[in-house]
């Protein structure tokens, strides 16, 4: 169904074509596809080899060689879905562009080769079709088949169009994506050594917006940044000494910033991160003479590895390793000068939780 979506759509979008289309055109036409795990795009040669099973009235230079127009196709995988992305133009700039979203690389790929063919010549009818001037009605090829199949007779379902503000088309099969940020919710379990010496447990929760991947320029395209907001609190930790005991408690705000996302079989994401935990390190003493409670401000700074197993599409497990530096390091001393607590140099954090994404 998807195929005949995407085909419906290339033969009913308007695209800068030819009438009177030469018997051979040099263009220039350039095919950059993205890798994916669990879905395999057509090679260069393959795409070509489609757009000229519509029609062979074209002949492909380089770039670079002046050549009346430019097609330029690019597939790239967002989430779970394909993005194909048609852009023409020639020596005076952009001509148009158009996009379309599917399920799988090679049903996106073939759309976009039939958009190039109508594109290149509007009397290329069909598979094979070499001859000018055959009257009558264009067959819907299939994403999914050969080229030469004939298409199953059953109702089409009509694609979607949504207006960009730039004044070109979007066009969706099924339900159209949005282009916006993502936001994720996610509580842990963490215990952490860069506090106070020794494992200091604690709950953490916090907010993750991710934006969505850049298309240009072209040195960003892939990344998906994201920035995260939390809190840290840790459980009240005691630690006896001769005569009294001292109690422990830390409590921070966290920021964090991925500047990139790794998905791998579009159920793991991985994302290194730079994070900074701002707060305050309480203690309290007891059995000692003259005790009191006492606080310092904290500050640390880290690297840090973020990790989520999908569940579903909304649910997913989250994991985390912080290594960080705290930037204040007083120690907490009794009246009798003996130390009661001391931050360590460098520290590690983990934690493992759960969340929900939007």
């Amino acid at each position: 169904m998807f195929g005949r979506v995407v085909a419906a759509a290339a033969l009913i979008v308007p695209l800068p074509a030819r009438a009177e289309a030469p018997e051979v055109e040099p263009i220039t036409l350039l095919y950059e596809a993205e890798t994916s795990a669990t879905s395999t795009c057509p090679s260069q040669g393959d795409f070509f080899a489609t757009v000229r099973a519509y029609t062979s009235r074209w002949s492909a230079v380089p770039e670079g060689t002046q050549a009346e127009r430019t097609f330029r196709v690019r597939l790239s995988v967002h989430g779970d879905e394909w993005l194909g992305t048609l852009v023409i133009a020639n020596e005076a700039g952009p001509l148009a562009e158009r996009r379309l979203v599917g399920p799988t690389c090679a049903g996106v790929a073939r759309a976009m080769a039939i958009m190039v063919g109508v594109a290149i010549d509007l009397r290329a009818d069909g598979p094979n079709d070499t001859k000018a001037g055959v009257d009558k009605e264009p067959e819907e090829p299939s994403a999914d088949g050969p080229p030469n199949e004939a298409p199953a007779d059953r109702p089409r379902e009509e694609p979607r169009a949504e207006r960009r503000r730039d004044g070109g088309e979007r066009l969706t099969a099924g339900h159209p994506r949005s282009s916006g940020p993502t936001v994720a919710f996610d509580v842990r379990l963490e215990s952490t050594s860069a506090v106070v010496r020794g494992a200091l447990p604690g709950i953490g929760a916090s907010m993750k917006l991710i934006l969505p991947p850049a298309e240009e320029p072209r040195w960003l395209r892939g990344w998906k940044p994201s920035f995260g907001l939390g809190l840290r609190q840790s459980l009240p930790k005691e630690r006896a000494l001769s005569g009294g005991s001292v109690d422990f408690l830390w409590m921070a705000g966290n920021f964090r910033a991925c500047p990139h996302e790794l998905t791998i079989a579009r159920v793991v994401e991985v994302a290194p991160c730079a994070e900074m935990n701002l707060g305050i390190l309480r203690s309290s003493a007891e059995g000692f003479a003259r005790a009191r409670q006492a606080s310092i401000t904290w500050l640390d700074l880290g690297g840090s590895v973020w990790a989520a197993v999908h569940l579903s599409k909304s649910v997913f497990l989250s994991s985390t390793v912080l290594v960080t530096a705290p930037l204040v390091r007083r120690p907490f001393v009794l009246s009798s000068g003996t130390v009661a607590a001391s931050v360590p140099a460098v520290g590690l954090l983990g934690g493992i939780g759960i969340g929900l994404r939007l």
